[in-house]
């Protein structure tokens, strides 16, 4: 087993209690059910690519020919389901050289010894979806918290740049893998996203990121059918991934036949176990989004109207389409509504905050009455779905 030294984080074993689960928590469980059912099955292939990324992304700022020993150690190793006790993890430069048990493994003499006693050492963690506001304002707090790698979402030049000091060592931070602008429909969601809507669109729009150094593209919630498909077409030719929302007007059906590397937010799920009686089976047409899709209070009533005797079905479509869902449950689970940020500004961890956030936070966020996600008697039961 060879880990690269960067992917390793080194945890007290001290133990919390988990947090009470939320009043009427059924749609919770909603969610937790179909995430389970269809991942469950590729973990252990998440695992060895985690492994893998990390190994191909190595610390260059690890010295190349040191050797460090961790004494004593708990290694949770996450490839299967067990705990290695009193052990001894030999890492030379930036690799791990050996793991055994403490009285039987030799260590070098000149070896760096940290004492590992009461600690775990486990493979570090990934943080799938981010979007890296001041990435290197924050960088500490993701290695402080065992995050080594970051997926951000939505980045432009600047997060090439940081990524390219991470790797060779300028910067202290998680590996980084970055997506461009946003690919929309017209009109975008957001400024500043790249609109595509014919096939060479897709081409100019896809083959600009490959050459530019992006690792993935986005796609997002305005685009139609026969422009998705054109984007699809267009990163497979330059073996690009294609990650980001269920575009409403595409459907999960057409993301998985096209083998979508991952879906964020659960987005398409809703739609696919609407049941026989929902008004919401037919989507209108002409419809756009003006604010992202999945966070509409019209479009949370969704929640309303799930078969959940479809779920095997849509289990079996995810497995097979091999497509992650990466459900972002801390953004739900965190969303504020304006009036109450007072309050949320005095929890101890808003500290951290930067001005720039607190000042985009407090900010006008364009939602009408009628459109804001808190205004929709479903949005509790969206959250916990």
């Amino acid at each position: 087993m060879r880990w690269d030294l960067m992917s390793l984080t080194l945890m007290p074993s001290n133990h919390s209690r988990a947090g009470q689960i939320p009043p009427a928590a059924e749609v919770f469980h909603i969610l937790r059910r179909i995430v389970l059912d269809c991942l469950v099955l590729a973990v252990a292939t998440l695992v060895s690519t985690g492994m893998a990324l990390a190994q191909a992304s190595s610390g260059a700022g690890a010295q190349a020919n040191g050797i460090s020993a961790f004494t004593g150690v708990t290694v949770i190793p996450m490839d299967s389901p067990r705990v290695l006790t009193d052990q001894v993890v030999l890492v030379r430069g930036t690799r791990i050289a050996e793991v055994g048990p403490r009285k039987s493994t030799h260590i070098p003499a000149t070896a760096n010894q940290i004492d590992g006693r009461g600690l775990f050492l486990i493979p570090g963690l990934a943080d799938m979806h981010v979007h890296l506001m001041q990435g290197d304002t924050y960088f500490p707090f993701f290695l402080a918290n065992g995050v080594t790698t970051v997926r951000d979402m939505a980045g432009g030049p600047e997060m090439l740049e940081l990524r390219e000091r991470v790797n060779k060592g300028a910067l202290l931070g998680p590996i980084v893998y970055t997506a461009g602008p946003l690919v929309d429909g017209s009109p975008p969601v957001w400024q500043g996203s790249e609109i595509v809507t014919t096939p060479e669109q897709a081409r100019s729009v896809v083959e600009k990121r490959k050459t530019i150094g992006y690792d993935f593209v986005k796609v997002y919630d305005n685009l139609r059918p026969d422009a998705y498909d054109a984007v699809v077409q267009a990163a497979a030719s330059v073996k690009m991934r294609l990650a980001g929302h269920v575009p409403p007007h595409v459907g999960l059906q057409r993301v998985l036949n096209a083998h979508q590397w991952s879906i964020e937010h659960l987005t398409g799920y809703f739609e696919w176990l609407q049941n026989d009686r929902s008004p919401f089976r037919q989507i209108d047409e002409n419809e756009t989004f003006h604010h992202p899709a999945p966070l509409l209070a019209k479009r949370q009533v969704l929640v309303d109207w799930l078969d959940m005797s479809r779920l095997p079905q849509i289990a079996a479509a995810t497995a097979k389409a091999g497509t992650w869902n990466v459900p972002t449950l801390v953004a739900w689970h965190n969303m504020t509504p304006h009036a109450e940020l007072g309050a949320t500004w005095k929890r101890p961890h808003m500290r951290y905050a930067t001005s720039m956030l607190r000042e985009w936070w407090n900010s006008d966020t364009g939602y009408t009455a009628e459109d804001s996600p808190r205004s929709s008697a479903a949005m509790p039961r969206a959250t916990r779905f």
